[in-house]
């Protein structure tokens, strides 16, 4: 039988190229690692490493081993959690992430909903950007993760976990308020061709869809300025540093910039991610909640839209909420 110390000690020598470079990290000696290998090498029938002096190589035994561990330790790692937060009465507790926006307009409302027919359940919650939810959720820090997506060339993949659709967003353009085009009620993105703009850093997904839309509209943006993530590139817009192009829940109502519609625009796509294996029992539960939530900010604003089209809540929705 595979030992899981040995499995997890083999992956950092794999990631490190060296047993003295694992030894350290983990906090073993060198012999220790060696000895460990070995006894992963006797398990599993095959040479890992072919050794000389100096170095170790890893064979084509070792880089199947390691695709094949990482998620199998990944598991292992999310049935241990599970089971940490297992009373007498079933699972009790939940970790929920999400990013800035969706935390704010989305989850506090729908874990609200959650709590008020499940007032034992312990919710942990978390925020960061998609990335670092994904790998939280992989690690089995997290049960279910709140991300987005842009549009087509900016998808992301989401190898090996579950997702569950929960709203679209339109993109809205900000301008500062005394801009020649504040006045009009929507406008092609090639009539910004020559417009100083603001954007998220560089490879992020929003200014990635930003690049897309603007090279299909036949032109680079030239952006002046960059910020962190979408909510803090209408302080720049305000500031009459460019125009910018944010998510439909990123936008807040001011007196100083004007949300415009641009012809065309992809969506931002707001999904839950699970582990594909079966999880927590709460999920499914939280779930209704956000969907029943999802609804009630279609029903108030136009650029908000159920994955289906619909723009309002399920009945099964309505009725649990009104339960």
């Amino acid at each position: 039988m595979l030992n899981p110390v040995h499995l997890r000690t083999f992956l950092v020598v794999m990631r490190t190229g060296s047993f003295a470079h694992a030894a350290r990290e983990i906090g073993y000696t060198s012999s220790a690692v060696s000895q460990q290998v070995a006894a992963l090498e006797q398990a599993v029938h095959a040479t890992l490493f072919e050794r000389d002096a100096h170095s170790i190589r890893a064979t084509r035994a070792a880089l199947f081993l390691a695709d094949r561990t990482a998620d199998i330790l990944h598991e292992l790692d999310s049935l241990e959690a599970d089971m940490r937060g297992l009373s007498a009465d079933g699972l009790h507790q939940l970790r929920v992430g999400c990013f800035s926006a969706a935390g704010e307009h989305l989850l506090a409302a729908g874990v609200a909903h959650f709590l008020r027919a499940n007032p034992g359940v312990d919710i942990q919650l978390d925020e960061g950007e998609p990335e670092e939810m994904v790998g939280k959720l992989r690690d089995a820090q997290l049960d279910l993760a709140i991300v987005h997506e842009y549009g087509p060339a900016t998808r992301q993949r989401f190898r090996g976990v579950k997702t569950t659709p929960i709203l679209h967003e339109e993109l809205t353009l900000l301008l500062p308020e005394r801009h020649p085009y504040a006045d009009a009620e929507s406008i092609p993105l090639e009539a910004l061709a020559n417009e100083d703009w603001v954007s998220t850093r560089a490879e992020s997904a929003n200014d990635a869809c930003l690049l897309q839309m603007a090279a299909e509209a036949g032109f680079t943006p030239r952006i002046s300025v960059r910020g962190n993530h979408c909510e803090a590139l209408q302080s720049l817009v305000q500031a009459g540093l460019g125009i910018a192009l944010v998510p439909s829940l990123s936008f807040r109502v001011s007196a100083r910039v004007v949300p415009l519609r641009i012809d065309g625009a992809f969506q931002r796509r707001v999904v839950a991610l699970q582990r594909g294996t079966p999880q927590n029992s709460l999920i499914d539960g939280v779930l209704r909640s956000l969907m029943y939530t999802a609804a009630q900010l279609a029903e108030r604003f136009p650029s908000i839209a159920l994955p289906g089209g619909d723009s309002t809540a399920p009945e099964e929705l309505r009725v649990a909420s009104a339960a």
